[in-house]
């Protein structure tokens, strides 16, 4: 009786399997062989990352710093006492000027005057006598290109908000900073002035309707303080957000990176190169076998 085996019958990897597979010293090699190839696809990604380079217009950031003012009297506090007078409960969920204020800057309504106060439109949409003039034109279209070119941060740790403006030209976009902050400003000293002047008027016609002591001396307290703040709203020049650093001129352009442009370009014409070594190098295989 034969005992069984486990040997297997035949050669499990003949030598002919990887006859046709590159290993890594064929592979440098055959970079040695092409390296012509590569240096002429190197140059034409040079070539062509230069020009690109070249071609794309140069954008510079500008950007200033500024902090919200504080104020002697708190709106939330001042609003608490008003509506618990009247009865119509706490202030829950209300926001302070400065939030307000944020959201006001980036919000279609305040760009889209701006762009129009300053004509800003010509500048991001040069004349063009094209058929589709009239849709690109469209509210939703010029806001979105502003919108895009405008950025707020907020400092984690602190109250400092950045704002920055890219645009062509610098020059240009240092006033259209200045103007932005400055308008939304008098915007916002607009609104304290409306509020102010309804909220004298309401506490002062409370004031003449009520007899009870007690109640005459908090409402002729927030009148003290609702004309203190109408009182800061004529004094300052910079109502909300006050500048720690004005916008200077930038020394280079913030994009494109043109230095990187054109090392993409280079390592993309090195890479090219290497698939066309190899392939010109597997089709010679592939006749010398045929033959």
């Amino acid at each position: 009786m034969k005992s069984p085996t486990n040997e297997i019958q035949g050669d499990p990897f003949p030598d002919n399997l990887n006859s046709d597979e590159i290993d890594l010293l064929d592979f440098s090699h055959i970079l040695k062989k092409q390296k012509y190839i590569m240096l002429i696809f190197m140059m034409i990604g040079l070539i062509l990352g230069v020009a690109l380079a070249l071609s794309l217009p140069r954008y510079y950031e500008v950007s200033m710093t500024v902090v919200p003012n504080e104020q002697q009297t708190s709106n939330k506090g001042q609003l608490g006492g008003i509506a618990a007078l009247a009865g119509i409960g706490g202030t829950a969920g209300q926001i302070d000027e400065k939030e307000i204020g944020l959201l006001i800057l980036q919000s279609r309504k305040f760009i889209l005057n701006f762009i129009d106060a300053h004509n800003i439109k010509n500048y991001l949409f040069p004349t063009d006598t094209s058929s589709d003039v009239e849709e690109v034109l469209l509210p939703a279209n010029i806001y979105e290109s502003f919108s895009e070119l405008l950025v707020v941060t907020q400092e984690v740790t602190s109250n400092d908000l950045t704002v920055s403006l890219m645009w062509k030209d610098a020059e240009l976009a240092k006033d259209w900073l200045t103007y932005l902050m400055a308008d939304l400003n008098e915007l916002m000293r607009e609104r304290a002035k409306i509020k102010g002047e309804k909220s004298l008027a309401y506490l002062t016609n409370q004031l003449s309707q009520t007899r009870d002591a007690d109640v005459r001396q908090s409402f002729i307290a927030m009148i003290k303080d609702e004309t203190q703040k109408m009182m800061l709203v004529d004094i300052r020049d910079e109502y909300l957000f006050e500048t720690i650093d004005n916008p200077i001129i930038p020394a280079y352009p913030s994009k494109p990176n043109r230095k990187l442009i054109v090392i993409l370009s280079v390592f993309g014409g090195f890479i090219i190169g290497i698939f066309v070594a190899l392939f010109r190098e597997a089709r010679k295989r592939t006749n010398r076998a045929s033959e």
